[in-house]
């Protein structure tokens, strides 16, 4: 409530007191709240509007949701293998995002198939692009994917690539 006269106050009969209402909304979406004014409540009911970013990655065993600032892992891969996700960006919200940036750090993952940037997602819409895992030793690799100022941990190790088969010479 903003600008209210003193109170109590007495309104004549014809007459009116006039206050704002201000909807300031915290998330996207629905939010209500009641009005009391003695005995008499007043339903309110307002809609927050913004973008509502999500990530999701699949690889290759279903699509998974992935928290701000969660984990994206890749499987076990053998040196000088790859391994990629599907990652899919999707606006849940109801108002247009645009995503500016998108980078992945680590010397074992690359991204293929970005969007050109910005992109806009209206309501609805997404983009996806790929990111690949090449491990070039043995040990656990780590990189940060980053979208815009979301930021997510990236994780994979290599393993040792396949045995040579067995050679003899006669």
């Amino acid at each position: 409530l903003a600008k209210v006269p003193p109170l109590p106050a007495a309104v004549p009969a014809g007459q009116s007191l006039t206050f704002n209402l201000v909807f300031t909304p915290s998330s996207v979406g629905a939010a209500s709240a009641q009005l009391f004014m003695d005995s008499v409540a007043i339903n309110l009911v307002g809609t927050g509007v913004g973008p509502q970013l999500a990530l999701t990655l699949n690889a290759g065993n279903g699509a998974v949701a992935v928290a701000p600032g969660g984990n994206i892992l890749f499987p076990n891969t053998a040196v000088g293998s790859t391994s990629s996700v599907l990652l899919q960006i999707a606006n849940g919200g109801n108002a247009r995002a645009t995503i500016n940036s998108i980078t992945l750090s680590g010397a074992a993952f690359t991204l293929k198939g970005l969007p050109g940037l910005p992109a806009s997602l209206d309501p609805g819409q997404n983009i996806a692009f790929t990111a690949v895992f090449t491990p070039t030793g043995i040990p656990a690799a780590t990189g940060s994917l980053q979208i815009d100022s979301l930021t997510y941990p990236v994780r994979g190790a290599g393993t040792a690539p396949p045995p040579l088969p067995a050679v003899s010479f006669q």
